[in-house]
């Protein structure tokens, strides 16, 4: 949940990731694919009513789409 750590003030997804073994392993349109799912996750969740007992969530969830958003475009260039 990268674009979290950068919510919260940490490095940005991109940084994080590079440096991650994992990312020579994988499969660069496979983690874009990933990437534009878990913001459409986020933008969809953020466009829908509140629950109850969360009030803030769909902020939080509007936010992390945000940053989603710009890693996403940051790697299509």
């Amino acid at each position: 949940m990268l674009p979290s750590v950068v919510m919260q003030g940490g490095p940005r997804p991109a940084e994080v990731w590079e440096s991650s073994p994992l990312a020579a392993k994988a499969d660069p349109d496979a983690v874009t694919c990933a990437l534009g799912s878990l913001t459409g996750y986020f933008v969809h969740l953020s466009l829908l009513p509140p629950p109850l007992n969360l009030p803030r969530i769909r902020e939080f969830q509007r936010v992390q789409g945000e940053y989603a958003l710009a890693w996403l475009r940051e790697r299509l260039g």
